[in-house]
């Protein structure tokens, strides 16, 4: 694909052309800064320095067969102080472009915008005009039936600091010993997003050949206070900084759409690559400094091809003048024209252009020596004879220069493509690098997998248990281990509709943060899914919802709840989901096994015709408690349940108690025949709560344990 950059340059741009340029696409850029350069020495992208008028853009846009443009607005976009006047008017410019590209039939369109246009009151004269731009661009895109795609970005940081941006500034004015200055207060937060994240966006978005207007965030801000500190530090400045009277609170979530629609992320975040990018930008400066410092006046003169060309022609014609004057008298020179000698020497060397000059001074010098030959001008306008040796030095100087400057332009054709054979050569190297580097990795991970099997035996065999409350704890150990998550729990699900959620497991750190019971109907977006039989992903990043849950089915009907919390960003993926998937399915099967054992052995655990456990099974279940709350720190709280008005049945005492059992309670026969009661999550501070609550049934309750 021909990609045609038009606009100032732009870190943006440059960084975006040199992914594209890695992709194998081929570069252009239209731009009228004279000398700054666009791009670093890895890229050989075509550059055209000319102001941007409707003639210049039809020519490149035809010449180059560009299939994408993409515009650029740096100077309206950064925070910085430099004059946007240079640049004149985004508007007009973006004008010129949009129409001259309708006319071309170019239909992919990128403009390069702000995210700071999502807050109103951050608006300047610069970001009104970089609005009313996306605007003009949706309405050509619809009218001319083109693709647009808008991105919207943070402030930008690089390795490069040859651009304007606000960081480039902050360094610039730092190393100048200038007074810093930046427009934000010091608790504003800024996105700053690397340049190279930024391309690997745009590459994702135009695979996909998307439209639209897309934001492009990190998701990680950090302060002005924070940025200038860090480019401080990188600078080595102690002195002050002045920040402006501007609040900026950017949006402190990432670019979910872009994530969702293709898989990005950002890679270098500023709070821990910032100061690396910083030093490399600076050091970078520093040696271009140095060379500009070593370089002596020849080194300076041989940069400006044509006058040191030029200089040495003139001092090849005085050779040849003063050579000329001292043989005139030389017999064996008599037929030896010096002049004509100089002429194609200096044709044939330096080329066309200096073949003229050449041409002119030798013309010159031949008129002056006849003059003072003694021969009358009118002779020497009048006889034809005299014309040849003009004639023979003007042919001599314009076929030599053609000849030269035709190998020379053959020369330099076959050496760019020589170039850029070496370029895609060393890229092609660099990734055959890559894939035997990956294929050594893969190549471990499959020899290592071999132990992976051992892996999943022992997680097998760790959920192959037919005690439900030991099956639910190591399911919360074992999805800890698997998703790699900070906390993890195990709902029973109860009621009519199956909306409440009783806590029965979850992760010793985690438990401050969990209700004990949860209505699920309160997030509808969980519950359509539970409901389902689905697995729900948190992508909205919705507040109170865990990051992933899946239900434990039997058939059609949702029996448990499995739930992890607060996994990284960067987990949020296809693979972790069908590991999660993977693991619940797993859980219900053994859960369904639990369930079924149970049913089957009903008359064992039960007194009869009761749900109240027989004094092996209750002592079973006692025991299974203090191990998980040994393990996993799963308080419970064990009491001796009386009658207050002198019943003893212990079916009159499970009647009243059973209204205020949860799913994951229990009543069993204690050790001295006594009716016990195991109370899942119930802790000291809650013990005076739950008594109360058995009072008002005609019960008393003491704790043993």
């Amino acid at each position: 694909m021909n990609f045609l950059f038009v606009g100032a340059c732009d870190t943006a741009g440059s960084s975006i052309a040199t992914r594209m340029y890695r992709e194998g696409h081929h570069i252009a850029w239209l731009t009228d800064e004279p000398t700054l350069p666009l791009w670093g020495d890895k890229i050989h992208g075509k550059v055209f320095r000319s102001s941007i008028t409707p003639k210049t853009c039809k020519q490149i846009l035809e010449g180059e067969a560009a299939d994408y443009l993409i515009f650029l607005t740096a100077p309206w976009r950064e925070k910085t102080s430099r004059s946007k006047s240079a640049y004149g008017s985004l508007l007009s410019t973006l004008n010129v472009v949009l129409r001259t590209a309708a006319a071309a039939k170019t239909k992919r369109i990128c403009l390069l915008s702000s995210d700071q246009l999502a807050d109103d009151h951050l608006l300047n004269p610069e970001l009104e005009e970089l609005r009313a731009a996306e605007r003009m661009a949706a309405s050509f895109s619809k009218q001319n039936n083109m693709s647009l795609l808008i991105l919207r970005m943070g402030l930008l940081f690089s390795d490069d600091i040859t651009t304007a941006t606000l960081v480039e500034q902050l360094i610039h004015d730092m190393t100048e010993d200038d007074v810093p200055r930046i427009p934000f207060t010091a608790d504003s937060e800024l996105d700053l997003l690397c340049a190279s994240d930024l391309a690997e966006a745009f590459l994702r978005l135009v695979n996909l050949n998307t439209m639209g207007t897309h934001t492009v965030l990190t998701g990680s801000p950090v302060t002005a206070r924070t940025l200038c500190t860090s480019v401080a530090h990188v600078a080595h400045y102690s002195g002050e900084i002045e920040y402006g009277g501007t609040q900026y609170l950017c949006d402190e979530r990432p670019s979910d759409e872009i994530r969702l629609l293709t898989g990005w992320m950002p890679f270098y975040l500023f709070t821990e690559k910032g100061e690396l990018f910083l030093q490399k930008s600076l050091s970078r400066k520093t040696v271009v400094q140095e060379e500009e410092e070593r370089r002596t006046w020849l080194q300076v003169l041989r940069s400006h091809s044509f006058a040191w060309a030029t200089i040495q022609n003139f001092l090849l014609f005085a050779v040849a003048a003063t050579t000329s004057a001292l043989t005139e008298d030389w017999s064996d020179l008599r037929y030896v024209d010096v002049r004509l000698l100089y002429v194609v020497i200096i044709a044939i060397t330096f080329g066309m252009r200096q073949g003229l000059i050449a041409t002119a001074l030798a013309c010159c010098s031949y008129a002056v020596s006849l003059l003072n030959s003694g021969i009358d001008l009118s002779y020497l306008l009048y006889n034809v004879g005299t014309w040849i040796p003009f004639i023979i030095y003007g042919v001599a100087g314009a076929f030599g220069g053609y000849w030269s400057d035709k190998k020379n332009d053959e020369y330099d054709t076959l050496q760019r493509e020589k170039d850029e054979l070496n370029q895609r050569y060393d890229l092609l190297k660099r990734l055959y690098r890559e894939v035997v580097s990956l294929k050594n990795q893969l190549q471990k991970q499959i020899v290592v997998s071999k132990e992976s099997f051992t892996r999943m035996y022992s997680i097998m065999s760790e959920l192959d248990s037919t005690d439900q409350r030991m099956l639910m704890a190591r399911t919360v150990r074992v999805a800890e281990q698997v998703m790699n998550c900070e906390g993890a729990a195990f709902y029973i699900l109860a009621g009519k509709r199956h909306q409440w959620a009783r806590l029965s497991v979850c992760s010793a750190a985690w438990s401050p943060n969990l209700q004990r019971s949860k209505d699920l109907t309160s997030m509808p977006t969980l519950y359509t899914r539970i409901m389902d039989g689905k697995i729900f992903v948190n992508t909205d990043l919705m507040a109170g919802y865990p990051s992933m849950a899946m239900p434990v089915m039997q058939g059609s009907t949702p029996k448990a709840l499995v739930t992890i919390y607060n996994i990284p960003l960067e987990n949020f993926t296809t693979d972790y989901e069908n590991r999660f998937q993977t693991l619940v399915q797993m859980i219900q099967d053994y859960l369904v096994k639990a369930l079924e054992h149970e049913r089957k052995n009903r008359d064992r655990l039960f007194l009869p015709g009761t749900r109240i456990y027989n004094a092996k099974a209750f002592s079973k279940e006692l025991e299974t408690l203090r191990t998980i709350d040994k393990e996993f720190g799963c308080p419970f709280s064990l009491g001796r349940l009386n009658c207050t008005d002198g019943a003893t049945s212990l079916k009159a005492l499970y009647k009243r108690a059973e209204p205020l059992l949860r799913s994951t309670d229990l009543i069993g026969v204690g050790p001295d025949g006594s009716a016990h009661a195991l109370f899942l999550y119930v802790d000291d501070s809650a013990r005076a709560q739950l008594s109360a609550r058995l009072a008002s049934k005609g019960l008393s309750v003491t704790w043993e344990d």
